[in-house]
């Protein structure tokens, strides 16, 4: 079997403005996908789940990521 692709989902939990910064929590699920080594018979593997806070500025329309907290979260 190798690794062929993944469907990755994320909800945006709670978000915390502090000025112009946002501090965002996302929950995400992946579903790994494997196949022969032909890429057939696709098949999911075991998903995994995560949880991630990221510190977001925005300027103007456009957003850029300023810090990632996520080992915040497990303290």
């Amino acid at each position: 079997m190798v690794w062929n692709q993944a469907d990755a989902r994320a909800v945006v939990g709670e978000v915390n403005r502090k000025g112009a910064l946002f501090i965002v929590e996302v929950d995400e699920i992946t579903t790994p996908y494997t196949s022969d080594t032909n890429g057939r018979k696709l098949s999911p593997d075991t998903p995994y789940a995560g949880s991630h806070r990221f510190v977001f500025e925005r300027g103007g329309d456009d957003w850029r990521l300023v810090q990632d907290l996520t080992d915040q979260l497990s303290k």
